[in-house]
């Protein structure tokens, strides 16, 4: 069995207020969860209405898919038009 796990920290554009923010984030979240199969959360502070930090996993039997698929979950954020990537980390156990 192979993990990967990410954190990814973000840089949200236009939010104005926490409410604006969650709306974001939970949207990044629920597309991420669809598209991948991948389990998602918010691991970061959730006061700071500009930034989010998501930690996002995948579990596979193939290593080459678990990097694969780690790969292509961080293209996708990296081209979300609601945020920008500023910092991010993968480990595969």
């Amino acid at each position: 069995m192979f993990v990967a796990i990410l954190q990814v920290e973000l840089e949200l554009f236009g939010p104005r207020s926490l409410k604006e923010r969650r709306n974001i984030v939970n949207s990044l979240k629920d597309r991420l969860r669809k598209r991948f199969m991948a389990a998602v959360a918010e691991v970061g502070t959730l006061d700071d209405y500009t930034s989010a930090t998501l930690g996002i996993t995948v579990v596979s039997n193939d290593g080459k898919h678990v990097r694969e698929r780690s790969q292509k979950i961080l293209e996708f954020l990296e081209n979300a038009p609601d945020s920008r990537v500023t910092d991010s980390q993968t480990e595969v156990i």
